[in-house]
């Protein structure tokens, strides 16, 4: 019996250093492993002087490039393609790449747009796909011709390309270079459009302008949003137009412009498209309505009424379009300091 108890706990020893020796056995396999995976992030991470001295910028292309198009404007922002060698010793992942646009005669910044490549490596030696940076921001005009006639508004820019793996900060690669002022899709520039078609445009753009009436023009502050925190408050403008041309129009679109009356700055924009179908000779329309995007905040609708003395003066210049046509001006109007659902208590009300 003695003998079984003795062979028991030698059995129960060699199995508790079999046990031991697995742990040991598996804890020096983490530690490989955790040291090739350090060693492999170390590698693929890289410093800024490192980046800049592996990425070699080996074709551009600048182009202006749409962003929204509606029928009531277009907008384009400023784009550039590059492609990229990699002219390291080692793969390159995950790059962040910055273009930042600026005008060229300030060097001030105007926008600025992002891409990141590389999810899989770009090996030494290689040389990448084209890759597109475009802006956040540009101009916006009445159609992708107006850019093209308005050529001389247009401020001349540049961008500078920066770069970013993961470990390091952006550094720049390549040069400074120029964005051309052509438009994707209109590299024949004015000659998109010959002189006869241009004359023609203008010359629709007069006629709306001379036949669309605008016969009623009210306006008022309403409420956007209203929270317990704060009241946002927008200009609304209520307008009958009549048709005194000699033929019918077409999908009317008006746009009004809301400017602060001292500075001319912009406040906000409007849109209305209610005049879906043709509009005849004549014809007077039913009363349309516009908001501004953008307006006031205060902490309650009684601080505006309050302060009403404190508005800026603001003013509405109001537009109209076809398809065909470019924005013509019907008018420039004053906003009423007046808001929606306020109205002034005195001791003879009831």
């Amino acid at each position: 019996m003695n003998d079984n108890i003795f062979k028991n706990l030698e059995e129960e020893s060699k199995k508790s250093h079999r046990e031991s020796l697995k742990r040991k056995i598996f804890g020096l396999i983490l530690v490989v492993i955790f040291a090739v995976i350090t060693f492999f992030l170390i590698r693929s991470s890289m410093s800024r002087e490192e980046v800049q001295n592996a990425l070699e910028v080996v074709s551009t292309k600048t182009r202006w490039i749409d962003k929204k198009i509606t029928p009531f404007e277009v907008s384009i922002v400023p784009a550039i393609w590059i492609k990229l060698k990699n002219v390291s010793d080692q793969d390159i992942r995950y790059l962040h790449l910055n273009g930042r646009f600026e005008f060229t005669d300030s060097g001030k910044v105007h926008s600025s747009g992002d891409a990141v490549v590389f999810q899989e490596p770009l090996p030494p030696g290689e040389t990448s796909e084209e890759i597109l940076i475009k802006a956040d921001y540009g101009y916006k005009a009445s159609s992708r011709e107006a850019f093209i006639e308005n050529r001389d508004e247009w401020k001349e820019m540049q961008v500078k390309i920066f770069a970013r793996t993961k470990g390091s900060s952006f550094t720049q690669i390549g040069d400074l270079y120029p964005v051309e002022q052509v438009i994707t899709g209109m590299e024949g520039g004015t000659e998109i459009r010959d002189q006869e078609s241009v004359e023609k445009r203008n010359k629709k753009t007069r006629e709306i302008g001379e036949s669309i009436e605008v016969i009623s023009m009210d306006s008022i502050w309403v409420t956007k949003l209203e929270t317990e925190e704060a009241t946002v408050i927008v200009p609304k403008i209520m307008f009958q137009v009549k048709n005194v041309g000699s033929r019918a129009f077409d999908g009317l679109i008006f746009k009004g412009v809301f400017l602060i009356q001292e500075d001319e700055k912009l406040l906000g924009e409007g849109f209305n498209t209610e005049i879906e179908g043709e509009f005849a000779t004549d014809e007077i329309s039913n009363i349309l309505t516009m908001k501004s995007d953008l307006g006031y905040s205060a902490s309650s609708k009684k601080e505006f009424f309050l302060n009403t003395y404190a508005w800026k003066e603001i003013r509405v210049r109001l537009f109209v379009k076809t398809i065909d046509t470019d924005f013509a001006l019907l008018g420039n109007y004053p906003v009423k300091k007046k808001i929606e659902g306020v109205r002034v208590v005195t001791e003879d009300s009831d």
